[in-house]
């Protein structure tokens, strides 16, 4: 079988004639972090060397392109029309989309595709790590909160996996009805993205939904999880045993001509994980290595409430009715803290 490659700015496709199969994968990546964006390279160019050197299981064209557009977009939903629209990247014959973070790890795409190979590439689903919250909580706009415990939404860094069905349908909605869904309050990305898609879309054959349901105001069974009949007309995150939220690989992976993942096989290794965010670290000036301070690599760092700065928005409004419950509550906890307002700036030390 004969091999094309083709390196167009930012994206590289690799192409076995024949094959009208599209996989997409995607890298998104932010501008402003050199580390990530260094990171970004580097899963694209793993991702070329894996293409090289193994055989896949069929005809395929694979893409992969580095999304630095996302950032001007603030959110997937509002990224998805350029996908489908200017790049042209997202078409007819995109079979599968791998959705990728800077801080994403591709084990194996040859196994990976052994294992969509094993799914209904047609159906309007989307896999991925899924997360719940514990209770109710403001960043997510207090959704489903009777039980959000069983609404399940993806880890972005672990990696989603985008049906072409459901991420066209899904750009096609976003962008018919981009002014309507505008709110201000775009704060976590993968839990809004699991939202839109449980309130607009269907898993029927036409992707819409026959009889609208709004999971905020808290009418409907599916609002507590309860009601099975009503969560079958909804598009909900389903969990893969393959996309992880940190490496559990096994050594046979990590070899090219390694055998193929059985469909008998019931332990599914991680095929696609978060990898740990990492940052150059300079210890405490007393920790010195022959004259000369040590620097690590460290994931995390003990941080106390002294490192952390809290500006709370305020007007003139909520100066006497919410200042003073702050300051009751959690502001002693906050040492470092400043209200903005509208009329004035109020500093407590």
């Amino acid at each position: 079988m004969q091999l094309k490659f083709y390196l167009l700015s930012g994206l590289f496709l690799l192409s076995f004639l024949g094959g009208n199969s599209e996989i997409l994968v995607l890298i998104s990546c932010p501008t402003a972090q050199p580390l990530a964006e260094q990171n970004c390279r580097a899963l694209r160019e793993n991702l070329r060397q894996q293409q090289l050197a193994a055989a896949f299981p069929q005809d395929y064209v694979i893409k992969v392109h580095i999304m630095y557009e996302l950032f001007n977009y603030w959110t997937l939903l509002d990224a998805l029309p350029h996908l489908q629209g200017q790049t042209r990247l997202l078409n007819a014959h995109t079979e599968w989309i791998i959705w990728c973070q800077h801080n994403t790890h591709v084990s194996s795409l040859r196994v990976l595709l052994e294992q969509l190979q094993q799914q209904n590439s047609q159906e309007l689903a989307y896999y991925g790590h899924a997360l719940y919250d514990a209770e109710a909580t403001i960043v997510h706009h207090f959704a489903h909160y009777k039980n959000p415990t069983w609404f399940p939404y993806p880890m972005l860094s672990a990696g989603i996996i985008f049906t072409g069905p459901l991420l066209r349908s899904l750009a096609e909605l976003v962008a018919i009805n981009a002014s309507k869904r505008h709110s201000e309050f775009a704060i976590d990305a993968a839990h809004e993205l699991a939202r839109y898609l449980f309130d607009n879309l269907s898993p029927n054959a036409s992707g819409k939904l026959k009889a609208p349901y709004n999971s905020v105001n808290g009418k409907g069974g599916a609002e507590d999880g309860t009601d099975g009949q009503m969560l079958q007309h909804k598009i909900i995150l389903k969990s893969a045993a393959y996309i992880c939220p940190r490496a559990n690989v096994s050594p046979s992976l990590s070899s090219p001509s390694s055998a193929s993942l059985s469909p008998k096989t019931t332990d599914v290794p991680c095929l696609l994980h978060a990898k740990p965010e990492t940052s150059p670290t300079v210890l405490p000036a007393d920790l010195v290595a022959n004259g000369r301070k040590v620097v690590e690599t460290a994931s995390c760092l003990h941080t106390t409430s002294s490192h952390m700065y809290f500006a709370i928005k305020t007007c003139a409004k909520f100066h006497k009715e919410r200042i003073p419950i702050i300051e009751r509550t959690w502001a002693p906890d906050a040492r470092q803290r400043k209200y903005y307002s509208d009329v004035a700036v109020l500093r407590h030390d």
